[in-house]
């Protein structure tokens, strides 16, 4: 969801940019890249090893999620491009869909909500419903469980190295679509496709 649907990575990278400089810390753009598709406990772990033990990371989690809620209620939602196209089209294709998001079920359905996404998925999965979130392949273990399907016979769209990963673990088929961070060439081996936005993955998705 977060960087391949909406373009909520950017968002969260610098509501963490300015509540943590309000709080007295700089945290440089580089170190927050390294969080892109990490759930809260991985990106708490990234933060805390650049600006030391006594970060109030759970205080500025807080300040930090009202800040992007109020920016996504007063600016809207950032859809990414193609993103409505192609859910729409997947669902009148008769293609089960499933969300397998890091973020927490609470802010997740919020987002979807908002975006009036709810009804284009035939299955939900939610960081706070896994042991162990992204490159770990639980979350989409569990996406496929609950679409009734066989994990292999699934195509994961991701925008982050750890979901890109996890979906390989998982023994999908593993699309990358980069968001905020261009792909190495490790990264690229890692992918099965690499496509530039949603719009060029669904021309694939529809004609292969």
């Amino acid at each position: 969801m977060d960087g391949l649907l909406l373009d909520t990575e950017r968002l969260a990278i610098e509501a963490w940019i300015e509540v943590s400089r309000q709080a007295g810390y700089d945290i440089p753009l580089a170190v927050m890249l390294n969080t892109l598709g990490l759930d809260e406990h991985a990106t708490g772990r990234v933060i805390h090893d650049y600006a030391g033990p006594e970060f109030p990371y759970e205080s500025l989690k807080t300040a930090k999620r009202a800040l992007m809620r109020k920016r996504m209620i007063d600016e809207g939602m950032p859809k990414k491009p193609g993103a409505d196209e192609l859910l729409v089209a997947l669902r009148e294709a008769g293609v089960p869909v499933a969300l397998a998001t890091s973020t927490d079920r609470e802010r997740a359905l919020w987002r979807i909500t908002r975006c009036g996404w709810a009804e284009y998925f035939t299955a939900l999965t939610f960081g706070d419903e896994v042991e162990r979130g992204k490159p770990a392949p639980d979350i989409f273990e569990l996406a496929a469980r609950r679409m009734g399907v066989r994990p292999q016979s699934c195509a994961a769209l991701e925008d982050s190295p750890g979901g890109l990963a996890a979906a390989r673990a998982a023994g999908m088929t593993a699309i990358l679509i980069p968001d905020m961070k261009a792909p190495d060439d490790a990264l690229r081996r890692v992918a099965h496709y690499v496509f530039d936005d949603l719009n060029t993955a669904a021309r694939h998705i529809f004609t292969d």
